[in-house]
Formats: structure tokens, sequence, C-alpha cells
């Protein structure tokens, strides 16, 4: 900062342009989107059609196709069928019999699985195919992007908190700005971060004793905007009381920049006694000579 003789004011304007440009740019990510898992009963129907407005309801669980089978609906141990779609469990998909153990066991005779209706299904869910895998990489690439600009522009906004205070209240300001960046936000955010993405689950696991447990499967679209719009939405408000501080700013006149001027008056001032100096003591070499031309 120093070598470049930043100002209050510059430090200000880096600051606020650098953090805006990495806003920006965060927007980008609303663009890498990916459908969420084809899953019988949450996402699809069972004849492979997608559902609209996936929601989790007990009896579109269930079909036709495994209602002779008994199944849990509490039950979750997704299989991938051959059609693509996955199923809640091997129950779910009508299977009758299993082939091999752990990750390698295979599901025979799957009554729900279509067209052929005697297909085989394996543990997990299907995979979505390549595309979703690049833009996942694509996400990390802008992030690491972002972050490293929002870097850059942490270290100017902390050196105008630190000269906008009192030589003596410093230790005051840093303790109140520490103290209110965890009330308001590092504290809050969690608990409602939670509450909200909590919204977007489509299927509750169930613990032992019968209570919710954790989320086993997302809403991705929307779980992709309360994600990404939250944090948005609450920078976006935070630029609008920055903007008129930068202004503020503006108008403003720090005593750093006093003493710059008065260094710069007095600067001018040295250089015109010296070159007046000049002037005035001339060398003696110079007298010498100019009195030998004349006398010729």
């Amino acid at each position: 900062m120093k070598k470049f003789k930043i100002t209050v004011k510059k430090a200000a304007y880096i600051a606020f342009c650098l953090s805006l440009t990495e806003y920006l740019l965060s927007f980008f990510n609303f663009m890498l989107t990916c459908d969420n898992f084809p899953v019988a009963g949450l996402t699809a129907s069972y004849q492979h059609e997608r559902i609209q407005q996936p929601l989790y309801v007990e009896n579109k669980v269930l079909d036709d196709c495994n209602t002779r089978c008994n199944c849990l609906t509490k039950t979750w141990d997704p299989v991938c069928g051959d059609s693509g779609l996955a199923y809640m469990s091997a129950c779910h998909a009508g299977c009758e019999k299993s082939v091999g153990t752990g990750i390698n066991m295979v599901f025979q005779n799957c009554t729900c699985i279509r067209p052929s209706g005697n297909s085989s299904a394996v543990l997990g869910l299907c995979n979505k195919g390549p595309g979703c895998t690049v833009k996942l990489q694509y996400y990390f690439i802008m992030t690491m992007i972002t972050s490293f600009i929002f870097s850059l522009a942490a270290i100017p906004g902390y050196m105008v908190l630190l000269r906008c205070i009192k030589s003596e209240e410093k230790s005051l300001g840093v303790g109140l700005h520490a103290f209110f960046m965890r009330v308001f936000a590092g504290i809050p955010a969690p608990i409602y971060f939670g509450a909200l993405i909590d919204t977007t689950c489509l299927y509750w696991g169930t613990l032992k004793c019968g209570e919710q447990g954790a989320c086993r499967m997302y809403d991705i679209n929307n779980f992709r905007r309360v994600y990404l719009g939250l944090p948005a939405a609450l920078r976006g408000s935070s630029y609008l009381p920055a903007f008129f501080i930068v202004l503020l700013v503006r108008k403003l006149q720090f005593p750093e920049e006093v003493d710059s001027a008065e260094l710069k008056v007095a600067e001018v001032k040295l250089t015109e006694k010296e070159s007046g100096c000049m002037v005035v003591h001339r060398s003696p070499v110079v007298e010498n000579n100019r009195e030998l031309k004349t006398r010729l």
C-alpha cells in the first residue's frame, strides 16, 4: 500500500470495485444447472415421466407393480434400473431375487422396470451423464476465480476500516467490527440457511426410533436457488449503503491528504528557492570568463 501510495479514498474505490466485480461474476453460477436424479415416486413417475413439481407423498411412492411386495414407504436404499430410472429400494422396483454381495449385488426379475417388465437393477442412484460433471468443474473454477478477486478486496477494505478510526480507538473499533460480524452474520446464518435448505428436501430419512432423520434427497433446482440466491440477495442489498459510503468518502478530506498537499507545496517552494539561489549565486569561473571577454 505504501509503495503505490494508496490513500483511504483509493482503497475504498478498489475494495468496492473488486467486490462488485466478484459479485457480478458469481451470477454465472446460476447458469450451471443440472436436473434432479430420476427417482420413481419422487421426481418421476413409474412410467419414467418427469414430475413438474416433485413432492414426497406416501401413496405416490407405491405403484401397481409393487403393491403386492408390501414395501416400507420409509425405506431408502436406492437402486438403478436398466431403464435409467432409480427406485427408493429394490422392493419398490419389484425385484424378486438378487445375485452377488455388497456393492456388486444385482437385483433381477424387477417387475417395475419398464419397458421389458423383467429387468435388473444395481445399487445406487443412476448416473446423470458427463454433462453434470463438466458443469461441476466449471463451478469449481468460477468459485476459485471469484474467491481470489474477493480476497484482493479484503486488504483495502480493512485498510479503510483502520485508517478511519482514531489511533486510541483502533482496538475498540476492530473489536466491535468482529463482534457485529459474529452476531449478525456468523451466528444466525447457519440457522436460516439450514431452515431454507430443509424446505427443498424431497425425502426425509427415518431413525430407528421413528423420528425424522437426515434428508435423503433434495430438489436440486430449488436447492440451487436457495444456496445461490440467498447470498446474492443479502450481498446485493449491502451494496446500496456501500455505494453511498463511497460517495461520502469522496467528499471527505483525510489528514493524510492534507499532509500530502502541504508537502507538495513545500517541495514547490523549495524548488523555486533553489533555482533562485542558482541565479543569484553564480559560479566564480563563469564570472571570470565574462570579465575576460569584456576586456578583450
